[in-house]
């Protein structure tokens, strides 16, 4: 007899072929008796880039506060293009502190960016991260890799949106896209450029 994972004894039983072993775990639910821990966040702050609406991209921060722990803070920060591509980028950043955004502020504009933000509700956040989602999958726009697992880890489930609630999304309700082609087809289907 072994030992199996989780210190359980597994019975070992030869089958009719010479040679071969069928080993039965003695597994069941009950046996895994060790606690899972969910961790809770709680939104304290989202912010949006101020001239959003009048340029088309949206560049929007939440952060977060596990709860139970005043130190235990992440940012996630996502890349909306209102008038083209939907969602186009995605990161988090674990174990940062409170004042991460203003962080970013000063880093950013030593470097010469001059973006500005205003505080946002997590309702509008949330509106044009899933919209943007939305948006990329009806005009068969690709999102990046795992972007729909981190999206649902900060901004809970995606829902199942309508046409009603992309309002904000595009030129007369197609897509408005500026560049070359190139640029461009990371985030277009395969084989869709000639």
């Amino acid at each position: 007899m072994a030992r199996g994972p989780q210190g359980q004894i597994k019975k070992q039983k030869k089958s009719g072929k010479k040679g071969k072993v069928k080993r039965a775990a003695m597994l069941s639910a009950a046996s895994d008796s060790r606690p899972q821990v969910l961790s809770t966040w709680e939104t304290v702050r989202c912010r949006i880039s101020q001239d959003w609406e009048t340029s088309g991209m949206a560049a929007i921060h939440v952060l977060q506060q596990r709860e139970g722990f005043s130190t235990a803070y992440r940012l996630a920060g996502f890349l909306v293009d209102v008038k083209g591509l939907g969602l186009k980028d995605a990161f988090v950043h674990t174990n940062v502190s409170r004042n991460v955004m203003t962080q970013l502020d000063q880093r950013s504009h030593s470097h010469g960016m001059m973006l500005n933000y205003d505080s946002c509700s997590e309702d509008l956040a949330r509106r044009l991260v899933f919209g943007g989602i939305f948006w990329a999958r009806r005009w068969d726009f690709r999102t990046p890799p795992d972007v729909l697992k981190l999206t649902e880890k900060i901004l809970g489930t995606i829902p199942n949106l309508e046409d009603d609630d992309l309002t904000e999304f595009g030129s007369d309700g197609k897509p408005f896209i500026i560049g070359d082609l190139d640029s461009l087809a990371q985030f277009l289907p395969p084989n869709s450029i000639p």
